[in-house]
């Protein structure tokens, strides 16, 4: 019998955890968000991250700028608001014309709660730093909540994006756990056999229906953090119909999304206490 994660209970019961927190703290946790551009889906990502602070009592900041915005002026403006020494991400995607990695590594590693700068990312590779990238925290609330043990497990990753395959392949480096990467160079015939022997798939690619039915065993664990739209519909890397195969399955939308904005808020809530 499948599991279905239900991602949205599993985030409201880490919100009535931190509200707790939040509220015997003495002080103002605030929390700014860099926004450049303007895309449905992320206003909509947004619009979650700020009434998950809400609930919990955190004041959110905004900063929002012009798609056009050059790499230069968009440093300008961060630099002013890492003055201010308060938790804070980068929203991405950036635009293409802005250097992204250059942008996101202005963000000192003590207030990097998404830990998408270099050096936040190396303390995390170290076991060094406090922050654990949403993502890859949501993975592991997952495993723990479910029992799983991952050393026991044939893992397979499907890309080494920043926010998915690469976090949470430090992760498992950290640990000793072992693992193989399916990325843009791995041939078909390697990819087809890699994903019909893994016991856990974990996706992150954006890449609607990538994983099919007939590419995995019965009783695959499937963790499925990608998110595209198809038909104006939000959907993952992984086809529906794959869930009746599946042990444990998380859906899009659903499933990790908004376990991953309860992580970010752990990492916010651990920056102030």
């Amino acid at each position: 019998m499948t599991v279905h994660v239900d991602g949205k209970r599993i985030a409201h019961d880490i919100q009535e955890k931190l509200k707790r927190i939040v509220d015997q703290y003495d002080g103002s946790m605030i929390f700014h968000m860099v926004y450049v551009g303007s895309d449905k889906v992320i206003d909509n990502y947004l619009k979650y991250k700020e009434e998950f602070a809400s609930c919990i009592g955190i004041r959110t900041h905004i900063h929002r700028f012009p798609a056009d915005i050059s790499t230069e002026e968009l440093e300008k403006e961060i630099h002013s608001i890492v003055l201010s020494n308060e938790a804070m991400i980068i929203q991405l995607p950036l635009p293409s014309h802005i250097n992204t990695q250059k942008i996101l590594n202005m963000v000192p590693s003590h207030i990097d709660v998404d830990v998408l700068s270099e050096e936040g990312r190396e303390l995390f590779s170290q076991g060094s730093n406090i922050f654990i990238p949403p993502v890859t925290a949501s993975i592991i609330e997952i495993c723990s909540r479910y029992t799983i043990s991952l050393s026991d497990l044939n893992i397979v990753l499907i890309g080494k994006g920043r926010l998915v395959g690469k976090p949470f392949s430090q992760w498992l480096d950290y640990h000793h756990i072992s693992y193989t990467i399916i990325d843009i160079d791995t041939q078909v015939e390697e990819r087809v056999k890699l994903l019909s022997s893994a016991d856990m798939i974990v996706t992150g690619v954006g890449i609607p229906q990538l994983v099919l039915p007939h590419h995995v065993k019965d009783g695959v664990i499937i963790i499925d953090a990608g998110t595209s739209e198809s038909n104006t519909t939000v959907v993952g890397d992984v086809h529906l119909d794959i869930a009746e195969k599946s042990s444990l399955f998380t859906p899009v939308p659903g499933g990790i999304g908004p376990i991953t904005i309860a992580k970010l808020y752990t990492n916010v809530v651990n920056f102030y206490v």
